[in-house]
């Protein structure tokens, strides 16, 4: 019995299918993020089977999880032949079912293989991180995934070292409110990696009022201090987290930790952690019908949440770190030693959901939180003569990847969207030579009304129409909105059309042509708790798009992060914070 259920329209049928064996095919109809090494998420014109223009139907399961909170599927499968590949939370690793975990679905019957069960990539991992898509490799038939896990590198031992007022220490773990402020002092606390953005969680109970903390540390060696900010904690809520919100980064050493409690209610504290992010990266490969070997290939410290990009011609894959190492690595796929290159921006940068693309004469493009595009050559990516582009102020934080694309002149064009500190997104082109002085930068609004934060990749389809989500927060209607919008990828700043108008659109679309109408389906999910796959239709250049179809969204929590993946046999897919998966067709 499969774990997955049919709808067709509104009608719910059982399903039962004998377990197809998986066999090796030679054309991967969905290898990585948006598909192709230029990131642009196009279905061809002439693909076998189309994708459903007209309400599909869909077989809906959920993953198997231990049950536990903060699971669900961030990524986009990755689809060969009739098997889709999904990298998903599973929950924290004191379950059966915990960590980050593998999938792999027969899209014809709703199956799923190796036995019925599901793979754990990352034993220590209690979350995957957002958009850190796999990649599936044709050569050597493996996919390469990118896991994170936090460690708890300071765990009090019964809080020894406190520091209470006048000096005394409080015992036992628990001070009046008549004694606030109180700071707890901590020593010989490691920072493994230049330069940090770490957070200090501690276990506090307060029936009632509230509490404020900052957090100093201070390098033993140097004497040089650093300051979190501050954070205020509200009872009934916990564990109580005090983010780096200063954006303060922190070099690597020994450090005094000075933590300053200030509140109007009495406390008793059982626990004080200092938590820091650390990333892996596996191979899986003899991807038959039961269960595949797992490969640790290398590790470090940070979150790996951007895409896996890679280049055929060179044989590498691509992904960046946020905080830790702070870095874009290259990892050669074919065995080759050492096969980790890592390229760190002067000053340093953070990558987050920022994948690579392959760009002309052997380079490689993405961008970072600093607003940088950082163009690196695949044949010397660490040391060699790159280009370092940085956008005109305010150029925010590249939070998504880079689309690069050639127009009907052959003229090459890179696209991205970038986040600004004040909450709005825009959409950016360059159009020319990435070395030149003369590189036309535009920028503008993500689609008129759409002028909000994007985190979502452009697509360009075989019309030459660009297409890129956007999400915002309405406060007159206290509710998320966002929307698609359209336009000409040679002349962005003139703006274009909406072609969707109504929930938040985080993932990044893809669109098919249909090459009997020329009309284009635009195929994208919704970040809402009333999340959904949805199909739209435009017809370049009508002032709006035209709805086709909505599916899936029946879970607990349908939040849709990530967007669709497609096969060439009319198949979709896409996952849910519920760690559903929907398949239509």
């Amino acid at each position: 019995m499969s774990i997955f259920t049919r709808r067709a329209l509104s009608v719910s049928l059982a399903i039962i299918f004998a377990l197809s064996m998986f066999g090796a095919t030679a054309f991967a109809d969905w290898p990585s993020f948006q598909n192709n090494v230029n990131n642009n998420g196009v279905i061809p014109s002439d693909v076998a089977t189309p994708p459903p223009t007209t309400t599909p139907s869909t077989i809906s399961g959920k993953l198997p999880t231990n049950g536990s909170a903060y699971v669900g599927v961030d990524t986009t499968s990755v689809i060969v032949g009739d098997i889709a590949y999904t990298l998903y939370n599973g929950g924290a690793t004191n379950g059966t079912s915990g960590g980050a975990r593998l999938s792999a679905l027969n899209l014809v019957n709703g199956q799923l293989v190796w036995g019925g069960t599901t793979i754990q990539i990352e034993p220590k991992a209690d979350n995957v991180q957002q958009l850190s898509t796999p990649y599936y490799d044709e050569i050597y038939e493996a996919i390469y995934a990118a896991t994170t896990y936090y460690q708890n590198h300071l765990v009090s031992d019964g809080l020894k070292g406190w520091i209470g007022p006048n000096g005394q220490i409080p015992t036992p773990y628990t001070f009046q409110s008549s004694q606030s402020p109180v700071t707890i002092v901590y020593n010989g606390l490691n920072i493994p990696s230049d330069y940090w953005e770490p957070q200090l969680v501690t276990d506090i109970t307060a029936s009632s009022g509230t509490i404020s903390g900052a957090v100093t540390l201070t390098n033993t060696g140097t004497g040089a201090s650093y300051s979190f900010g501050s954070n205020t904690f509200y009872p009934g809520y916990g564990p109580w987290t005090l983010y780096n919100n200063s954006g303060t980064m922190i070099p690597k050493g020994n450090y005094r930790l000075s933590l300053t409690v200030t509140t109007n209610t009495n406390l008793s504290v059982s626990s004080l952690k200092f938590l820091l992010s650390e990333w892996s990266l596996y191979r899986v490969t003899d991807l038959g019908d039961q269960p595949p070997p797992i490969e640790y290939l290398a590790g470090g410290y940070g979150q790996a949440n951007t895409p896996i990009g890679y280049d055929y011609a060179g044989g590498n894959i691509y992904f960046g770190i946020y905080e830790g190492d702070r870095c874009y690595y290259q990892y050669a796929m074919g065995y080759y030693y050492p096969p980790l290159t890592a390229y760190r921006p002067e000053g340093g940068d953070d990558f987050y959901w920022a994948g690579a693309t392959v760009w002309e004469d052997g380079y490689v493009v993405f961008g970072g939180d600093k607003g940088r595009i950082y163009v690196r050559p695949i044949d010397s990516f660490a040391s060699g003569a790159g280009n370092v582009i940085t956008l005109p102020d305010p150029g925010g934080k590249v939070r998504s990847s880079v689309v690069s694309w050639l127009d009907s002149s052959s003229i090459p064009y890179v696209f991205f969207t970038s986040r600004i500190s004040d909450g709005s997104g825009e959409l950016w082109s360059i159009e020319g030579n990435l070395f030149s002085s003369a590189a036309d930068i535009d920028k503008t609004p993500v689609a008129p009304g759409l002028s909000q934060t994007s985190v979502s990749t452009p697509v360009i389809s075989d019309n030459d129409v660009l297409y890129v989500g956007a999400s915002w927060y309405d406060s007159t209607m206290y509710e998320s909105a966002g929307g698609v919008g359209v336009l000409d990828p040679t002349d962005i700043e003139n703006g274009g059309y909406t072609v969707y108008l109504g929930d938040p659109v985080q993932s990044s679309p893809i669109v098919w042509t249909n090459p009997n109408t020329g009309d284009d389906y635009v195929y994208f999910t919704t970040n809402t708790g009333a999340g959904k796959g949805y199909c739209y239709s435009y017809a370049p250049w009508a002032s709006a798009g035209v709805f086709r179809w909505f599916a899936g969204g029946t879970s607990g929590n349908p939040y849709a992060l990530q967007g669709f993946a497609a096969s060439d046999n009319g198949y979709l897919v896409y996952g849910d914070d519920d760690n559903y998966l929907y398949v239509m067709h």
